[in-house]
Parts: C-alpha cells; sequence; structure tokens
C-alpha cells in the first residue's frame, strides 16, 4: 500500500525512486515534508534505486524494507549543503544524518544527505560522513574521527 500523499505538501510520488513508496513508512515522508517547510529550500529525493527502500534487504540499514518499512531517505537539498545540514541535526524528527561528499545530482558534484526517523540518542542524531564508498567517518566514534569529520564539514568537501 502507498503512503498517503494527501498530507504531504512539497513531494510528488513521482520524485521518488520506482517501487518503492510501498515499502516506506507515512512518518518518514511526513518528517520530510515538516523539515522541507522548515528549512524553506527545495529537497530532491534521490533517484537512485534503493534511496528510499530496499526492499531485498531485512537489516544493516533504515532503509531495508523485507519485512518492514523503510525509515530512511537519500536526499539533494538545494542551497548551501552545510546549511541544509545543520538544519537536519537540530531537527527533532531525525535519528540519524549523514553527509556523502562522494555522490552526483544533475550531473554535477552535490553533497547527499542520508536522513532517517530511527530514535534519536541521548545526545542528538547519529551523524556520520561518507568521503568515497567505502569510508565513512563517525564523530562520535573516538577522538580521531571526530577530528576528522570537523575537517571534512571546515573544508566542505563539495
Amino acid at each position: 500500500m502507498n503512503p498517503d500523499f494527501s498530507r504531504i505538501r512539497h513531494f510528488a510520488p513521482s520524485e521518488f525512486p520506482e517501487g518503492e513508496l510501498p515499502f516506506t513508512e507515512q512518518l518518514l515522508l511526513e518528517t520530510l515534508d515538516t523539515w522541507r517547510e522548515a528549512i524553506g529550500k527545495p529537497i530532491h529525493p534521490s533517484p537512485v534505486k534503493g534511496a528510499l527502500a530496499r526492499p531485498e534487504i531485512a537489516e544493516g540499514s533504515e532503509h531495508a524494507a523485507k519485512g518492514r518499512k523503510s525509515r530512511a531517505v537519500d536526499v539533494f537539498p538545494e542551497g548551501n549543503w552545510f546549511d541544509a545540514w545543520i538544519s537536519a541535526v537540530s531537527f527533532n524528527g531525525w535519528g540519524a544524518v549523514g553527509v556523502y561528499f562522494d555522490t552526483h545530482f544533475q550531473d554535477r558534484p552535490w553533497a547527499m544527505l542520508h536522513l532517517d526517523i530511527r530514535p534519536r540518542g541521548p545526545n542528538g542524531p547519529l551523524l556520520w560522513a561518507r568521503i568515497e564508498k567505502t569510508q565513512y567517518v563517525y564523530p562520535g566514534k573516538n577522538p580521531a574521527e571526530r577530528r576528522l569529520f570537523q575537517e571534512l564539514l571546515s573544508r566542505g568537501m563539495v
């Protein structure tokens, strides 16, 4: 069953990867829509297969949708990616916010945000950055990764 878009103001079903909406939590789309309203700038859902839901996997990702609904979405915010990232981190609806510096959208380098509605930790959302396909940095892991994460954000990577 597809999510109810009658309550979604800023997105249309056609903006999401084909066939993934039936595997998606309604709350995820409502949270995305509310956050889009809060930041006041367009947000582009990633068109890549699996960017919203991955019905073939059961665990290991908030995108997993085998036996449950996906709780994650990958998006390309318009404007300054850092402003969007700060807004997402401070927005109470997201339990995790990842920034991917190795992505492209509309045929150009463009930072992508992973947003999900997992339960928020006591210190805020889980944070990470991806530098390349297999290199992730988690600032909460240890002081060295925290410093690298801060350096990546300050350089802007994109």
